[in-house]
C-alpha cells in the first residue's frame, strides 16, 4: 500500500481558460460542445453614444 503525507501548504496547479493575449475576432471564434442558437457577442457592432 503507497501512502502519502497531506502537504497543506503545496498549491494546486492553476488551468487558465481566458487568454488575455488572443485573437477574438470573428473568423476565430468557435463554440465548444454545442450549437450557436441563441449566442450573441454584445461588443460586436458597439456604437458609441457621445
Amino acid at each position: 500500500m503507497l501512502l502519502t503525507t497531506h502537504n497543506p501548504t503545496q498549491k494546486m496547479p492553476i488551468t487558465p481558460i481566458f487568454n488575455p493575449t488572443g485573437d477574438d475576432s470573428v473568423a476565430n471564434r468557435t463554440i465548444w460542445f454545442g450549437n450557436t442558437t441563441n449566442l450573441m457577442q454584445l461588443n460586436d457592432g458597439a456604437t458609441r453614444l457621445a
